[in-house]
């Protein structure tokens, strides 16, 4: 009994460390993303927000942490003040488990050289969500006054940009990821 229970704990950290393998490998990707987009300017559709600008000014990535600034702006003027939105998610690795990852094409913010870069949106199994703060500061441009708020909840997806070229091998990355998160859970289920 003994050596069935030493073997079941030498597989399962075993299989714990190939999917922290496969996750540190997207969460790789995600950064090289995250560095060629940070500092890239923006458009937001007509209609769907005060502006129609953005800056990604901030985008951190890390196995735990994403963090997105992004400030907001009018192009013509017409608003009279612009937005600096901070967004905060936490990753829950190893209980991460992805449900989907599709790409967004209509989302409301797009880059210039569309559909070169696009969204990535991935969303997590709900049971553990993860912690989403959101710190914006809003600034009227005519008087200088500035109103921050801060809010906290929780989420399962992630927006991310990517570039067109990188959609395979994110996909692939996330493919591994779940050969080694979501496939052995399916091979139990049909041997119990």
């Amino acid at each position: 009994m003994r050596i069935l229970v030493f073997l079941w704990l030498c597989l399962w950290g075993r299989d714990l460390m190939a999917q922290e393998k496969e996750w540190g490998k997207l969460i790789g990707l995600l950064q090289k993303e995250a560095g060629y987009f940070e500092g890239k300017n923006g458009f937001i559709q007509l209609g769907k927000s005060n502006y129609n600008t953005f800056l990604l000014e901030r985008i951190s990535v890390t196995d735990t942490l994403i963090v997105l600034a992004t400030s907001l702006q009018d192009r013509f003027g017409n608003e009279g003040s612009e937005q600096y939105v901070e967004e905060t998610i936490a990753l829950d690795q190893p209980e991460t488990e992805i449900v989907s990852a599709q790409l967004v094409y209509d989302h409301p913010h797009y880059f210039s050289d569309f559909p070169k870069s696009l969204f990535l949106l991935m969303e997590f199994k709900g049971g553990v969500p993860m912690v989403h703060r959101t710190v914006s500061v809003h600034k009227n441009l005519n008087t200088g006054q500035t109103d921050r708020s801060q809010m906290e909840g929780t989420t399962t997806q992630i927006l991310f940009p990517i570039r067109n070229g990188r959609i395979k091998s994110l996909f692939w990355a996330i493919d591994q990821y779940q050969l080694k998160t979501l496939k052995p859970k399916l091979e139990s289920d049909r041997t119990h």
